[in-house]
């Protein structure tokens, strides 16, 4: 809070990110400080197509610092001249609602966002869609520039670090406890108490801003 009332933006890295995804997490620090050397395909020279799992994952993986993810539609845009997939997108349907997932670029690509996102207002049937700014390495502003209405602010919520990684913290209920045999249960103890008693740190986030758009009419 403090940071963000200078106009700073606070970036939080962490271990197994570095560890793990370093070449994405420098790329974000590069276009964050505005030094990324990137080509640039605009959105106009670029086609919408519609994707499979198969086909998505692997740019995800390469591109996204959360990876890849299953959804309802999987969404692109292909650089016209070369037939390059440039950007992608994730959406999940839970009834009337979709949620975006992910959104990934290879490279510069001005105007992709809004591209993809008119696409799903024009082709997709839903009454709102919502997002999620994480505020560990984002303030929103690709969403403040592209049409979406700032929501609600939610709270810091933690994972656990197990094995040298980050793992939600519903991967821990009793049930896992109890079922794995690699970790220490008693009947008597929260989950809380034996998240403790293994020994499993929380780490917290920074929260999330969320946004929405409705369908337009």
């Amino acid at each position: 809070a403090a940071c963000a009332e200078r106009g700073i933006q606070l970036l939080i890295i962490w271990e197994d990110d570095w560890r793990d995804r370093r070449p994405i997490v420098e790329r974000m620090l590069k276009e964050k400080l505005g030094i990324s050397d990137e080509p640039r395909v605009a959105a106009r020279k670029t086609k919408v197509v519609l994707l499979t799992h198969q086909e998505i994952a692997p740019f995800m993986q390469m591109y996204h610092i959360q990876g890849a993810a299953s959804g309802s539609y999987y969404l692109g845009l292909k650089e016209k001249s070369t037939d390059n997939l440039v950007a992608a997108m994730i959406l999940t349907r839970r009834g009337d609602t979709l949620t975006l997932d992910r959104y990934a670029t290879s490279c510069n690509v001005p105007g992709g966002h809004s591209k993809l996102i008119a696409y799903v207002q024009r082709e997709i049937p839903f009454s709102s869609l919502i997002t999620f700014a994480d505020l560990c390495i984002s303030d929103g502003a690709l969403y403040e520039k592209t049409g979406w209405t700032r929501d609600t602010i939610l709270v810091p919520d933690y994972r656990y670090v197990y094995n040298g990684e980050r793992v939600h913290k519903f991967n821990f209920r009793k049930k896992r406890f109890r079922d794995n045999p690699d970790l220490l249960w008693d009947v008597g103890l929260t989950e809380r108490q034996l998240a403790e008693l293994n020994g499993l740190q929380k780490v917290w986030d920074c929260g999330k801003i969320r946004y929405r758009q409705e369908k337009n009419d």
